[in-house]
């Protein structure tokens, strides 16, 4: 055998053995479970800190949707609830404004009739007034033809009675300056 072979044989050999202890590691490295290699279990645990992660992530924005959501429905409620309101509101006035638009006809039908009474009364308080002078100016003649006594009297009483029927009749006139007043402030609003 020569050196060669020898030296072969050795290498050989050695080869051999490298080979075998790379096996043992191997089926050491195999009969071990695979929980205790290192790399597993820290993809593991990165992966379970993840999934933990989107899991609290999920329920934080599902918590936040459902409470925007439960906003949203309250303001829609809310909101509903005022255009009710408006409608009511606009209602009441649209029948308020039909009734103010009638009353309003009434009203100037009732100044128009006050206005004609007006000047009516203010003719009748002319003529009883020159009534009232005529009279004055006959009882005036009467008093001075002193054997007409009895004409003085009747003449007293006509006056009194114009008198009277002068101040019935401002009077009159005042009650309906009361009453045009009133349907005018009416008018106004």
């Amino acid at each position: 055998m020569s050196n060669d072979s020898i030296a072969d044989d050795a290498l050989a050999n050695e080869k051999l053995r490298t080979e075998i202890a790379k096996l043992r590691m191997e089926a050491e490295r195999l009969g071990r479970s695979g929980w205790r290699e290192p790399a597993l279990i820290l993809s593991i645990c990165g992966l379970v800190v993840s999934l933990l992660g989107n899991v609290v992530q999920w329920r934080a924005s599902d918590s936040t949707a459902k409470n925007a959501e439960a906003q949203l429905r309250l303001t829609r409620e809310k909101w509903e609830e005022e255009r009710e309101k408006l409608r009511a509101e606009v209602a009441a006035l649209q029948q308020k404004a039909k009734l103010s638009a009638k009353d309003r006809v009434s009203i100037e039908e009732e100044l128009t009739s006050i206005e004609i009474q007006h000047k009516s009364l203010n003719a009748q308080i002319d003529e009883a007034r020159l009534r009232l002078l005529s009279l004055t100016a006959k009882l005036a003649i009467d008093r001075g033809a002193k054997n007409r006594s009895h004409a003085v009297k009747a003449g007293e009483e006509n006056i009194a009675l114009q008198q009277a029927e002068v101040e019935r009749l401002q009077g009159k006139i005042a009650a309906t300056n009361v009453r045009r007043s009133e349907l005018e402030k009416r008018l106004s609003y």
